[in-house]
């Protein structure tokens, strides 16, 4: 009767003991599938960077999201000038404002030429200007010295942060690529007066 009742006891304890190995191998499992789709979703987003202009980017600790911050030179020294502490940061909107002014003016200063030539001091003023940036100054021209003075630069934008959300892409069957029942995250576009801008969210992710 007792070698039965301990034997029953045992099995009791190795059923619990093998149910708790196997619920830990689950979770382990479950967690290995989520990292590695985190992982890939990352990798994607930064990919496509140059083309959707948004990548939002997921870290499972603090830690992870210092080291990746840390990895971006003008990033950590962006975040260190605003006296930013990293260990207390959870997030972060990252927008990079790229802007190349290819309009050409010409300006005319041929009335300067002959107060050179007959050596007479000179000053006029002169501005370059978009709808973005201002730029302005003066020649003088003194004493056989000839000076282009910069005296005015003036910069105007206007940036619009759009947060939203969208459904992750999938696969179906592993074939077909689709939105539908796709994990809702969250979206940032970044919409500027001047230039382009590319928006990277760095998220870590809420246990």
């Amino acid at each position: 009767m007792l070698t039965k009742l301990g034997f029953n006891k045992i099995l009791i304890i190795a059923v619990v003991v093998l149910g708790f190995l196997s619920y830990r191998e689950y979770k382990e499992i479950q967690f290995q599938k989520s990292e590695k789709f985190r992982q890939q979703n990352n990798y994607e987003n930064l990919r496509d960077l140059d083309s959707t202009k948004n990548a939002i980017l997921q870290f499972n600790s603090k830690r992870e999201l210092r080291e990746y911050i840390n990895s971006k030179k003008e990033l950590k020294s962006l975040l260190s000038k605003a006296n930013i502490r990293l260990q207390k940061t959870e997030s972060v909107v990252y927008i990079q404002h790229h802007l190349i002014d290819s309009l050409k003016q010409s300006h005319d200063v041929s009335p300067i030429i002959q107060y050179i030539r007959e050596d007479v001091a000179f000053k006029q003023e002169w501005k370059d200007s978009t709808s973005c940036l201002v730029v302005g100054g003066n020649l003088v021209y003194s004493s056989g010295v000839l000076n282009v003075n910069v005296t005015r630069r003036e910069w105007n934008n206007k940036i619009a942060v759009v947060g939203g959300w969208k459904r992750n892409q999938w696969k179906f069957l592993g074939l077909i690529k689709t939105r539908i029942f796709g994990r809702v995250i969250p979206t940032a576009t970044a919409i500027s007066n001047c230039g382009e801008s590319e928006t990277v969210i760095l998220n870590k992710i809420k246990n």
